[in-house]
């Protein structure tokens, strides 16, 4: 069972009678897995303009209440016999409490936005955010910030299209961390293609990570950092030069705030993102045999390959420490030997959270 998870709905009556029948609940009716049922109680919700609150949630259940205090609506989803489908059992009362307050939009989460304008996303990947606003505001009479339906919509078209760096896959040499195995892989790509090859080695820019950078610390294939800049300000862009740039300083101002108040609920001497990271390299099931030779340098041998490990100088012979500034699975088996670990020692001083929290000042 998890913590309690207030949602906060909001609507009016401009909502298209079709969307409200479309996200109805009732009792038999079935959803694909709990994700589904979930996303259906807070459209609902939305749509209803009232709050909800996940009272319990496992592999078998959910149950929402309503989070005004002393009304009696309550909803109970089971798992089917499918063993994925959940369908409701139990659904009580009826709402006796006032509408929730609409300008927190609490419930109008990126993920729930890119849910609900897939479809568009899908017959039109280049929609503009000002489009899709206008659609929420007219089905769920939602009034949302620019960057939040900026950021649903970007991440729409990844779960429809996948990332670009994911496409980077299709290329075996853009992955390589060392000039040595950038090297083998281009020599494999000649034998099968010598016109791709001809193509690969004729880029001006640089699309393979063993031709990164040490100094820069990243890892990505693409920072896509005018595309996003460019689609960021798409609406803005037709507009006169001094309305251009006041919206541009509007929009900053708005994303710095943001993320000025999301940094002031971080715990960790590393960003949220690392921190993740950190936690997933280091429960990583792998099996690997540590040969130490002195107390910062190991052979650390894996299933398939074998690499030096040096963790006073941030080094792997296998690349990725040197290009990203996060010690890679390597690394992190070696350091993982020891007890009492200050992670964030072997990470790079760039993803510390004091780094990002001066940028905003």
């Amino acid at each position: 069972m998890n913590n309690d998870i207030i949602i906060d709905g909001f609507c009016d009556g401009g909502f298209a009678p079709q969307v409200e029948e479309k996200h109805s609940l009732s009792v038999g009716s079935r959803y694909e897995d709990s994700s589904s049922f979930k996303q259906a109680v807070r459209s609902n919700a939305i749509l209803q303009n009232f709050g909800i609150k996940i009272k319990a949630s496992d592999k078998s259940r959910v149950i929402a209440t309503c989070t005004y205090h002393g009304c009696p609506w309550r909803i109970h989803a089971s798992l089917c016999s499918d063993g994925h489908s959940f369908e409701v059992r139990n659904l009580q009362g009826s709402h006796l409490c006032p509408g929730v307050n609409r300008a927190g939009n609490k419930q109008a989460t990126a993920t729930w936005i890119a849910h609900e304008i897939k479809d568009l996303v899908k017959r039109n990947p280049d929609i503009t955010p000002k489009d899709i606003s206008n659609n929420l505001e007219t089905t769920f009479a939602l009034s949302l910030p620019y960057m939040k339906i900026w950021r649903s919509r970007e991440l729409a078209r990844e779960q429809l299209f996948g990332s670009i760096d994911e496409n980077y896959n299709w290329v075996p040499a853009a992955n390589c961390y060392t000039q040595l195995e950038f090297n083998a892989k281009i020599e494999e790509i000649y034998r099968i293609s010598p016109e791709l090859h001809s193509y690969l080695i004729s880029l001006t820019c640089k699309w393979s990570k063993a031709t990164f950078s040490k100094h820069i610390k990243n890892h990505y294939n693409t920072n896509n950092m005018a595309e996003s800049f460019n689609s960021w300000i798409e609406e803005a862009r037709n507009k006169p030069v001094v309305d251009l740039i006041d919206m541009i300083r509007g929009m900053m101002m708005e994303q710095r705030a943001q993320r000025k108040l999301h940094s002031t609920s971080w715990k960790g001497p590393l960003v949220p993102f690392i921190e993740d990271y950190i936690r997933d390299v280091t429960t990583k099931k792998e099996h690997f045999i540590i040969r130490q030779s002195t107390s910062t340098k190991a052979e650390v041998e894996g299933s398939f390959d074998r690499h030096e490990v040096d963790i006073e100088n941030h080094f792997c012979s296998c690349g990725f420490w040197q290009v990203s500034g996060l010690p890679c699975t390597h690394a992190a088996a070696f350091v993982g030997t020891n007890l009492h670990n200050l992670w964030h020692t072997y990470v790079d001083e760039h993803y510390y959270s004091y780094r990002f929290v001066i940028c905003l000042k």
